[in-house]
């Protein structure tokens, strides 16, 4: 949830070497998000026979437009 309203978001989903999108797509638009509002979207993923055991990270990636004090600028963000 953030403190200004976000457009144009597009988020992607990365399992890295360790898990596979299951049945869909990896990547999200979202064309508006009002400021303090969340979102779900739900990811079917699978672990690869490949991936070792143990902990294993996931990078969502969140590209976006905003508009603050009437200047339209862009901003992105990766979460593990």
């Amino acid at each position: 949830m953030g403190r200004v309203a976000v457009q144009n978001m597009v988020v992607t989903v990365d399992g890295g070497d360790s898990f596979s999108i299951a049945g869909g797509t990896n990547t999200f638009y979202v064309d508006w998000l009002d400021a303090g509002y969340s979102l779900t979207q739900s990811v079917p993923m699978q672990a690869l026979g490949s991936a070792a055991s143990g902990a294993h990270a996931v990078t969502v990636g969140f590209r976006y437009e905003y508009v603050d004090a009437g200047v339209r600028s862009s901003g992105s963000s990766d979460i593990r």
